[in-house]
């Protein structure tokens, strides 16, 4: 598609983004005294928090968010690789209901690219060959895993591998190159989480692999073999690195490093707002919504608990606006 023929997708965004919640809601909501204090302001924003609690109303959130997208989007394909993280979510839960028999439905996740229920149905029933191709290798390795080991970890890093490759294959070819450059940093900070949990858990080199996912940024084989060096080289290693604030994150803590790696790919997604014509805006404002949802969250569930005012900023992503 030609970048105008998103100009109405585009406008409707543009009125949307108005009610994205800026720097300063964020920071008002961070400040509130009280829960109440805080609901009361997302409410004025529009998110009709009840005494349900705030769970509900993120997810009502989420489903308008993603009504959006196919209202303004002819082919809705084009965010595919921005959701397909949510396919192997679904089938990491059914793998484990396969092994456990315990029925996981109800964690199933949308927005996905295939159905949660048939995903669930095939691997719970054994019958991988009703799987998406790109997801039978990936669901009978973790199930033989699980199975043979009952490495739950394992059994998960395989399925996550799996998606970040996915997320990486889908990002290519679309119409705009946010894409591509939003897995990349994805799939790098991923990488960089996955290693740091590796190193803390005292995981072996054979784990490590089946769990890093190959990208632009890291040769595999370096990134393991200063992980295997401990913490401190693993650190100094990405010092060198165009992901050394993630060596500074890792120097504060699990919680910053999160926040850093999501804070970094809002630094792409904000290419968006200076982009008049093509998909960029709509897949960036989607993002933009996710990463509120996010803050939202990690701010209610603060309050909740009354958690400091800075231990919660501390963990709030970077806004949009």
């Amino acid at each position: 598609m030609k970048g105008t023929d998103y100009v109405y997708a585009v406008g409707r965004i543009r009125v949307k983004e108005l009610s994205l919640l800026s720097s300063a809601d964020m920071r008002r909501l961070i400040s509130a005294k009280t829960y109440g204090e805080a609901v009361s302001l997302l409410n004025s924003k529009g998110y009709d928090i009840t005494g349900g609690g705030y769970a509900d109303a993120i997810n009502r959130q989420r489903e308008s968010l993603w009504r959006l997208m196919n209202e303004v989007l002819r082919d809705i394909t084009q965010l595919d690789s921005l959701i397909i993280k949510n396919d192997y979510r679904n089938l990491k839960a059914a793998v484990k209901a396969a092994v456990t028999g315990n029925n996981a439905s109800g964690y199933l996740t949308e927005p996905s690219v295939y159905e949660p229920k048939k995903v669930y149905n095939a691997v719970t029933e054994r019958k991988f060959n009703e799987l998406p191709e790109e997801m039978r290798e990936t669901a009978q390795k973790a199930y033989d895993i699980l199975v043979r080991t009952r490495s739950a970890s394992l059994a998960d890093a395989v399925c996550d591998k799996a998606a970040m490759r996915s997320m990486l294959r889908r990002s290519k070819g679309k119409d705009s190159k946010i894409f591509s450059e939003i897995a990349e940093c994805t799939v790098a900070c991923t990488d960089i989480k996955i290693i740091y949990r590796c190193i803390i858990a005292g995981k072996t080199q054979d784990f490590m692999r089946e769990s890093v996912c190959p990208c632009a940024a890291f040769d595999e084989d370096t990134l393991i073999k200063n992980a295997l060096g401990g913490i401190d080289d693993f650190i100094s290693y990405l010092e060198k690195t165009s992901y050394r604030g993630a060596a500074e994150a890792l120097k504060q803590s699990a919680s910053a490093l999160e926040k850093y790696c999501d804070d970094e790919v809002m630094k792409i997604v904000k290419k968006g707002k200076s982009t008049a014509f093509g998909i960029d805006p709509v897949a960036a404002y989607y993002m933009a919504k996710e990463a509120e949802l996010l803050s939202v969250r990690i701010v209610l569930s603060g309050k909740i608990n009354s958690s400091d005012e800075n231990v919660i900023g501390a963990r709030v992503r970077e806004t949009y606006v």
